[in-house]
């Protein structure tokens, strides 16, 4: 067994959801009747996330440069009504770490072996990282088996012998029921910056790197993952052509763990069981 991820861990407290508005602010009632509208860190649509009468947690962030003290993060879920609800963590922000993490951990052995030291580097056409500026997309990580290969320049070269790897993370809230399998899809909503992010990671491929997607399946209650057909199949579409052009696909849920402390609540949250893939 590969040892436990590290994992995000946190206090917050309770609340429950009366809407979302414009994609940004979540209205949540907290403690004692307080009415507060917190910062929604994903933009997603949040599919059979946003019922009013949920159970959330925020974070308290407050700092002298935010509109806003409080950060949404955790969401309970229960599609399931004969089940108990699970926990769902929405900020997207944290999935490559818990990536990383999870990779260091052994979760992930198809991307082990490698230090990652770099992300948010530019990458694709048409100076594939030689001009970050002229570069379309970027990579949330790095990995490189030495000090060699990790920069975007290589990729502008063309050179490279397969020493680094370059990851794409999706952090994945979406659950479908399949023939009563519990599945984590993606995208919940089309997306064609996705699709063109597919093709250059086959880019890379084609210039000798490796390329992978792993799909952070930031919530418990599923046991297999797979592309949302019937929300984006154009996406399906595109991971299916990109797998059989050598982009490499992973998954791997996370696990949730929560304790009540007086005042709120601390949670943990670490991507810890691969998943497999229905294609």
């Amino acid at each position: 067994m590969p040892p436990a991820a590290v994992g995000v861990c946190g206090r917050g407290v309770l609340g429950v959801l009366q809407a979302r508005r414009k994609r940004f602010f979540a209205d949540v009632a907290i403690a004692e009747g307080a009415h507060v509208v917190a910062h929604c860190p994903n933009t997603g649509r949040l599919a059979g996330l946003l019922q009013p009468g949920a159970t959330v947690v925020l974070q308290d962030r407050a700092a002298p440069r935010r509109a806003l003290r409080y950060t949404w993060v955790l969401v309970q879920s229960r599609p399931d009504p004969q089940a108990e609800p699970a926990w769902v963590a929405i900020e997207s922000g944290i999935a490559p770490t818990l990536v990383e993490q999870a990779i260091v951990a052994g979760v992930l052995p198809g991307l082990a072996g490698f230090a990652y030291q770099h992300r948010e580097l530019a990458y694709g056409p048409p100076s594939w990282g030689r001009d970050p500026r002229a570069s379309r997309s970027r990579i949330d990580l790095v990995g490189s088996d030495d000090d060699r290969g990790c920069t975007a320049g290589l990729l502008h070269t063309g050179g490279g012998d397969a020493r680094s790897v370059w990851t794409e993370v999706k952090a994945t809230t979406l659950r479908v029921d399949r023939a009563g399998i519990r599945v984590g899809a993606f995208p919940d909503a089309p997306t064609v910056r996705g699709q063109r992010q597919l093709e250059d990671l086959e880019g890379v491929v084609d210039r000798g790197q490796r390329a992978a997607v792993v799909f952070a399946v930031m919530r418990e209650d599923v046991d297999a993952f797979a592309p949302a057909d019937d929300v984006d199949p154009a996406y399906g579409r595109a991971l299916r052509r990109a797998q059989a052009r050598g982009v490499e696909l992973h998954a791997v849920a996370a696990r949730i763990t929560t304790t009540a402390e007086r005042g709120g609540l601390a949670f943990a949250i670490a991507l810890t069981r691969p998943l497999p893939l229905w294609l």
